[in-house]
């Protein structure tokens, strides 16, 4: 994980909301583990323009 301001508040919205549910570690990992999973399937790889101008450098060479 980046070390956000953004990421830390989320990660601690997300644990948080572990303890209000009185969730144990193993569930808390296996909810991770699944939401994780799901994401990695549905998304697609995007390419950001800052990447586009680097990689199209390799053109040059």
């Amino acid at each position: 994980m980046e070390a956000t301001k953004k990421n830390y508040q989320l990660a601690r919205q997300i644990i948080e909301m572990f303890a209000n549910e009185n969730c144990t570690v193993r569930q808390s990992e296996e909810v991770l583990a699944f939401v994780g999973m799901t994401i990695r399937n549905v998304s697609t790889v995007q390419l950001p323009e800052q990447s586009a101008e680097v990689l199209n450098r390799t053109e040059n060479l």
